[in-house]
């Protein structure tokens, strides 16, 4: 039997292919966007604006044309959601089985449902929407549907990101994971920030859906070794007053990944390296709560090596995947070596806390 996320997807679907190839469509999903830092009015400021981002509100403005079709996920979500009176939204009743509020060419579906993908811990009283987000995927690649996702409930963005990176490949310009380029804020975090736009360009080929395009670097990070050339190629292709933005982007996710290793990278490492020394011992560790940060996948290959105590290749199985997300820093800032040649440089020296030291000096 069908999931309601299910029949929210099919009306949306079946909705989307009626509108005219020559006005744009445009999917955003939030999770857990529910009104919660309203003022003692009932007023939302604009920079906690989760489900409709001031970005989304900036593109609706611009083209006139757009079609926005949002759904909310979040068992704690209002009723009926903020953004209705705010936007003079209207129910709609095509389907009494749905909760549908929509004006014009602006449409919100409400799912009070909690939820997990396959990056994160499995909940067995959440559903796994990862089988739903595939098919939109799929669906927004065959039709030319601008696709953005956000997870506000405080997990990282980045890991469902890095899960699907692969198969999106050259369509990460156009179906997003994470808004501020996955940078890790938590629940809330301002908006209204430039970080918090993307430069956007349009695309149209004959017979096929005019198609917004957003600015993602990641597209150029996970297809090519090199990005210098094709992002230089790339940047041309916005006006200048965006270029500032694409900049933006690029620290953003430098100082990101700087973060990781000081808060987690690091420290994950330094404690297997004193494992392996004997300066620490496994009957001295009451809570392996240090590969929380990994992917589901990734956690439970680490705890294997953990309990096997196979420390030394729990060590390199850390490198390697760690090595992998700093190889993004290289082709940032056009370096000549690998992820993981920049993690060992860092964590050179016999005494761990120097790597602080050396991640300074790097970076």
């Amino acid at each position: 039997m069908n999931s309601m996320l299910d029949q929210i997807i099919n009306t949306i679907t079946e909705k989307i292919n009626t509108i005219p190839l020559n006005e744009p469509v445009f999917l955003y999903i939030g999770v857990g966007a529910s009104a919660g830092l309203r003022d003692e009015h009932g007023n939302l400021e604009l920079k906690n604006y989760h489900q409709y981002p001031p970005f989304l509100q900036h593109l609706a403005n611009l083209v006139p044309n757009l079609h926005t079709f949002i759904i909310l996920i979040d068992p704690y979500q209002e009723n009926p959601p903020y953004m209705v009176k705010d936007k003079n939204l209207i129910l709609n009743n095509d389907n009494e089985n749905i909760e549908c509020y929509a004006l014009d060419n602006l449409a919100v579906y409400t799912l009070r449902q909690g939820i997990y993908t396959d990056p994160y811990e499995q909940r067995h009283d959440y559903l796994n929407i990862t089988a739903q987000l595939r098919q939109l995927n799929i669906f927004s690649i065959e039709n030319n549907i601008t696709m953005l996702y956000h997870d506000f409930s405080g997990r990282k963005n980045a890991l469902l990101a890095e899960y699907f990176d692969e198969e999106l490949g050259e369509h990460l310009d156009h179906i997003v994971y994470g808004l501020s380029a996955r940078e890790d804020h938590g629940c809330y975090f301002d908006l209204t920030d430039e970080r918090s736009y993307f430069p956007f360009k349009f695309s149209s080929l004959n017979k096929q859906r005019i198609l917004i395009k957003l600015f993602n670097i990641f597209k150029f990070t996970t297809l090519y070794e090199s990005i210098k050339e094709e992002l230089a190629a790339e940047v041309k292709n916005y006006p200048p007053y965006m270029h500032n933005m694409i900049t933006n982007q690029k620290e953003q996710i430098i100082k990101e990944i700087k973060s990781e290793l000081r808060n987690d990278i690091l420290s994950n490492l330094r404690i297997i390296a004193r494992l392996i020394t004997g300066a620490e011992k496994v009957e001295d560790i009451t809570n392996v709560y240090f590969f929380n940060a990994l992917p589901e996948l990734e956690k439970k290959e680490a705890l294997i090596l953990y309990h096997e105590n196979m420390f030394p290749e729990l060590f390199d199985y850390l490198i390697y995947y760690y090595g992998k997300k700093l190889d993004i820093v290289s082709k940032i800032k056009e370096m000549d070596i690998s992820g993981r040649e920049i993690l060992e440089f860092v964590i050179h020296g016999a005494e761990p806390y120097d790597w602080y030291k050396n991640l300074d000096n790097f970076f």
